[in-house]
């Protein structure tokens, strides 16, 4: 992605339950105070707003912490509220670094290196820093990080995830998704016809849950050599000497576009949700 010229600012905690309330509340602009340095163990939060191209893509590398993503509306905008927690005061500090470029925005987390520093080993620290987005619509998203978990829901535009250990639960994406972890589970909760093109959802040793409505029109394809567990009907291909030893299919209503489910030994779970019912 090409860049332009890098904007930083320095972030903070609040602790979780300003994370959670961050979604009730609209957020003022940071007090000047938070740009002093916190004591150790101090969590404050800090709020930016930045301007996005139509249709562009929002990338965030988060190594240090969880990602939080929701809808943000139809303005190209995106939203970003940042919590860190410092406690290796003898380490560098944690950054958040804004780029623009010409596909969008990237959004990523590092040390904050000064002249007598450097970065300690596998960038190991107890520091840890969230971040909450609310995305445009039409904007894709695309999300990596390493152990802290992912929670996406009701995004209105295409989705890209990875991890290598953290949790991911999905919800209510009316785009295409793809989502992938090491050792962590993916939760999802589909909706339909959002896209023609085929979505994957694959782990190594993770489970995987996937809620499909009744009325789903799907092509599926599930692997692993653990357990397979669905409300739907299914067809099993077991193949002892390979992994995934279990090959399955199955055809939601009439078929439609191919969703993947894979995990080399974890379980995975394909469960059918009933659309509510209400008498004329």
């Amino acid at each position: 992605m090409g860049r332009g010229r890098p904007r930083y600012w320095r972030v903070s905690l609040h602790g979780f339950a300003v994370v959670v309330c961050a979604f009730l509340l609209s957020v003022g602009s940071p007090d000047p105070a938070l740009a002093e340095d916190p004591a150790p163990g101090f969590k404050q939060t800090a709020n930016r707003v930045e301007k996005i191209r139509p249709g562009g893509t929002l990338r965030v590398r988060n190594s240090f912490g969880n990602v939080y993503a929701r809808f943000g509306g139809y303005e190209n905008k995106v939203e970003l509220l940042t919590t860190t927690q410092r406690l290796e005061i003898d380490l560098p500090e944690l950054r958040v670094d804004l780029q623009t470029g010409s596909e969008g925005l990237e959004i990523s987390v590092d040390f904050e290196l000064k002249a007598d520093q450097t970065a300690p080993p596998q960038g190991k620290t107890r520091d840890h820093v969230d971040l909450v987005l609310f995305v445009p619509q039409g904007v894709t998203l695309d999300v990596e990080t390493r152990l802290g978990s992912l929670e996406i829901k009701k995004l209105k535009s295409d989705l890209v995830v990875s991890s290598i250990a953290g949790d991911m639960m999905i919800k209510g994406v009316k785009g295409r998704v793809q989502a992938k972890t090491d050792r962590g589970k993916i939760t999802v909760v589909l909706e339909n016809g959002v896209t023609t093109l085929p979505q994957s959802f694959v782990t190594s040793t993770g489970d995987i849950e996937v809620h499909a409505w009744e009325d789903s029109q799907f092509d599926v394809e599930l692997a692993t050599s653990g357990v397979i567990s669905t409300d739907f009907s299914l067809e099993i291909e077991h193949r002892r000497s390979e992994e995934p030893q279990k090959i399955a299919r199955a055809i939601l209503g009439d078929g439609g576009p191919v969703l993947i489910l894979h995990s080399k030994q974890g379980r995975v779970q394909l469960l059918r949700m009933q659309r509510d019912f209400s008498p004329e």
